[in-house]
Formats: C-alpha cells, sequence, structure tokens
C-alpha cells in the first residue's frame, strides 16, 4: 500500500465496501468506486467528495492504482477485466479489511452466523461512548452510532468480519467473538462440517496471546469450546452460570427487556436493553464481555446499552397507526426467522404476529426449505413470497412455494404470494388494532413495510375525513 494513492472499489454501495471506502478516504486515500445503482451509501460517500459512477464501465478505473472488490461482483465484470488487462493490482474486500485491521494495535473481529451486525453496532457505540475513540467498520447501518463506519484517534478497531465466502480467514484480529455457528453460505462451504472447520480455523488464528469471546449456549459453538481449550484463551458467555458471563433474572416487557450480569457467580450489574429478544441480550453479553476485556467500566456499558436502538432493518420500527405496529427485520435463515418472531411474542404479548417473509437467495431456499418449516410458530398470520434472488440465477423446481408447503406440514394456516407488490394491499384490511406485522428477509421486501404504513395512514385519514 505504500505506493498506492487511489483506491477505487467495485460494489462501492454495498455496506460493508461502503465503510472501507469511508475509511479509507479519511485516512487521506483518493477514493472513487461503481455500482449498478443509487442508494443511501452511495449518496452518503458522494456527500463526502468520493467519486461514485452508477454501472460499470472499463473508463471509471481511470487513475486507480489498486481496485478493490466485492464479493457481489461477478468474474466477468469490465472494471475488474480492465485493471487486470493494465496491471493494477486487484484484490479483495476482505484483504482490504485486513490491511486495515493490521495498523492498529487492539483489533476486534466479530464473527457468526446471526447476530454480527449488531453487536458489532453495540461495541462501537460501548467503546465510543466510554471515550475509546475507536475505528470501527459495521455491515449494516445504525442510528446509535451515525453510520457504519469511523476512523478513530486510538489504536483500536473493531470489524464485523463476514464468514459468507471464506474470506474472513484472511483477518488477523487479537480478539475475535462468535455469536454462533449454524448451517448457512452453504453454496460456499458445502456442509455445515465445513463451516464449522472455517470457524476453528478463524478462533485458532487468534493464538495464545489473542482472546476468544464465545456463546456458549449455541451447540456449535460450545462444541469448538472444546476443541479448542488449549488453542487460545476463551471466555464464554451465555445464559446459564455454565458460562464465565451471563444473564439471569431476565423480565421482558413491551419494548424492551431487563436482566442481571454475572460474572463468574458474582453480580456485575443490570441491564435494560431497548431491543428485544433473547438473541439481544446474547448481543449484548458478547460486547459487555469485549469491553471487560478492555477494561471498560460495567456501569457505564450498561448505562450507554440503554440507548442502544439496534440496527437498520434489525426489528427497526417503521411505524405504528392505529395501534398496528409495522417493524422491518433482516431475517433470512431460519433460526433468525424463529428468534425474531419470538422476540416480538415476548415483548409485545397479547399481540397478533402477522409475519411476511421473502425468502432470500435460491440456493438457501434448495438447502433449508424444510427448517424454514419450523420457524413461524409463533405468527398468527403467514404471508410468503417468492425469492430474491440476490443475483443468482434461478434453480428448477426452487420457489418460495417449498417453504409454503414445509409450513403446512406444521398445520399453520399461510398465504402465498409470489409477487410482493400485491402484499400491502391485500394486508390493507386484514390488519386490525394491536396487530405486529413483521417484514422480514434481507432483499427488497422491506419497501413492502413501507407501503403498507403508507398505505394505512392514508386509509385512516379518508376514513376520518368521511
Amino acid at each position: 500500500m505504500e505506493r498506492v494513492r487511489h483506491v477505487h472499489l467495485l460494489g462501492i454501495g454495498g455496506c460493508g465496501m461502503s465503510a472501507i471506502a469511508k475509511i479509507l478516504f479519511e485516512k487521506g486515500f483518493t477514493v472513487s468506486g461503481s455500482d449498478v445503482k443509487e442508494s443511501s451509501n452511495t449518496i452518503r460517500l458522494k456527500d463526502m467528495g468520493i467519486k461514485v459512477y452508477i454501472n460499470h464501465r472499463r473508463g471509471n478505473i481511470r487513475g486507480a492504482d489498486l481496485v478493490v472488490v466485492s464479493t457481489a461482483i461477478s468474474s466477468d465484470n469490465v472494471e475488474e477485466k480492465e485493471a487486470r488487462l493494465h496491471g493494477i493490482h486487484v484484490c479483495r474486500r476482505a484483504e482490504m479489511l485486513a490491511w486495515i485491521m493490521d495498523q492498529f494495535k487492539i483489533s476486534i473481529a466479530v464473527a457468526g452466523t446471526h447476530g454480527k451486525t449488531t453487536t458489532t453496532s453495540m461495541l462501537a457505540q460501548l467503546f465510543l461512548d466510554l471515550g475509546m475513540n475507536p475505528t470501527f467498520l459495521i455491515g449494516g447501518e445504525t442510528d446509535s452510532v451515525e453510520g457504519n463506519a469511523r476512523l478513530g484517534a486510538s489504536a483500536c478497531i473493531i470489524a464485523e468480519a463476514d464468514e459468507s465466502d471464506g474470506s474472513f480467514l484472511i483477518l488477523n484480529p487479537n480478539l475475535g467473538v462468535i455469536t454462533n455457528i449454524e448451517d448457512d453460505h452453504l453454496d460456499h462451504y458445502g456442509s455445515l462440517d465445513e463451516i464449522k472447520d472455517a470457524f476453528k480455523t478463524f478462533a485458532k488464528k487468534l493464538g495464545k496471546e489473542g482472546k476468544l469471546v464465545i456463546n456458549i449456549d449455541e451447540k456449535n459453538s460450545a462444541a469448538l469450546v472444546k476443541e479448542l481449550s488449549s488453542d487460545v484463551p476463551i471466555y464464554t458467555y451465555g445464559l446459564t452460570s455454565k458460562a464465565d458471563l451471563y444473564a439471569d433474572d431476565i423480565v421482558f416487557s413491551k419494548g424492551y427487556s431487563n436482566f442481571n450480569v454475572y460474572h463468574k457467580e458474582k453480580l456485575k450489574g443490570k441491564v435494560k436493553l431497548l431491543v428485544p429478544g433473547w438473541q439481544n441480550i446474547l448481543n449484548a453479553l458478547a460486547a459487555i464481555y469485549v469491553g471487560l476485556l478492555n477494561n471498560l467500566d460495567f456501569s457505564s456499558m450498561a448505562t450507554s446499552l440503554q440507548s442502544f436502538t439496534g440496527a437498520k432493518r434489525r426489528f427497526q420500527l417503521i411505524g405504528e397507526f392505529n395501534e398496528i405496529k409495522i417493524f422491518d427485520d433482516y431475517a433470512h435463515h431460519p433460526t433468525e426467522v424463529k428468534m425474531t418472531l419470538q422476540a416480538a411474542k415476548l415483548n409485545y404479548p397479547g399481540s397478533r404476529v402477522v409475519c411476511v417473509f421473502q425468502p432470500h437467495r435460491y440456493t438457501r431456499t434448495l438447502h433449508l426449505h424444510k427448517e424454514f418449516g419450523g420457524s413461524f410458530d409463533e405468527a398468527d398470520v403467514i404471508i410468503i413470497t417468492d425469492i430474491y434472488s440476490a443475483g443468482e440465477k434461478p434453480i428448477s423446481g426452487v420457489s418460495g412455494k417449498m417453504i409454503v408447503d414445509e409450513i403446512k406440514k406444521n398445520g399453520k394456516e399461510i398465504v402465498y404470494l409470489p409477487r410482493k407488490e400485491k402484499i400491502a394491499e391485500y394486508l390493507l384490511d386484514k390488519v386490525k388494532k394491536g396487530d405486529l406485522v413483521l417484514v422480514a428477509g434481507a432483499g427488497d421486501i422491506n419497501n413492502v413495510a413501507k407501503e403498507l404504513y403508507t398505505r394505512l395512514r392514508i386509509k385512516g385519514n379518508e376514513d376520518s375525513s368521511k
């Protein structure tokens, strides 16, 4: 990187890539990039002074010394081809992230199948609020820390580590977090055993001088603890006293939870969270443990967490009208859907839960459709759309109906509306006062949540004027 002055990023609008672009720009590099469409991320980068091209063209890389490629970019991309043709070095996103992290004395990487973005966001807020002045890169957006990246003035960096293509193994953190390990991204790994091996490699890279903070409640990460006991110092968290750091005396109420935190059976204090569900208690425990290992004061962390409002698209309240609450969530894996629906029931007892789910990727639907069958037990009304491809080519016979058929086996009533454009209209006369509507999926289904909220308000205003 010594001779690099101009870095060009392909897929700059993605959460991970836009975070890297911001950090490089603030470090003094000339930064440009391209993406197929305008987004809030590209607009924000433009406002900073970064040149962003919409659509990929050969001329976009003019002047670049280095081209960074997102995992979402296909190998036949014209800009990547042009860079290689002219001898411009091309690297993956994770390689660029690894270089950034290597500049810091304290490097924290948050890995896991679920909960990475929320845990990283919590850590960023804790370290900011407690005066640590960190650099951070988050794979999503959060209002709590104003964006997905920040260049701090300290020797500490916090980054979300994406396991989807195995490239998180390029990173060299000295403190790692593993939130859980499940069967996802099977298009890359092929089997759960390969996924477990990847996380084992991630953990072993920390070495005896590093630290691993890991969830002991989840069976695959718990098994990893036994395998790694002699390779890396391990710090466990969970919801029972089997863990070094654990939560107990948990009380759920409308929109929040209270719990006590114990460290090796000694009470540290009480925490109140505004983000719902068991999963967010676990995320908070991971963040607290990392803070304790960096000598942060527990009571100050508890105060900070009380103001944490969550990452965007993680049980995010889109709006409320006539006592109908509409939430948007990124859940796209069977476990995520199940836990998010459980959180809805726990934190809003008595509400009828209406769940709209858009499957994400043909490969994920093919591999996990049976598991999705048991994910919707807490939903009272279920609507499934067809699949958001995320750039994948269709697979013959694979559709949202595969998930519908599995849910029906569990005796649940369900509506299959392949075209998401019809959902808001369908729900307009179906939802009623007191309902909680959860719109879930990692694709563009969040637009349905916004449309439903808008149409409910319009309908309400029209009814009141009659």
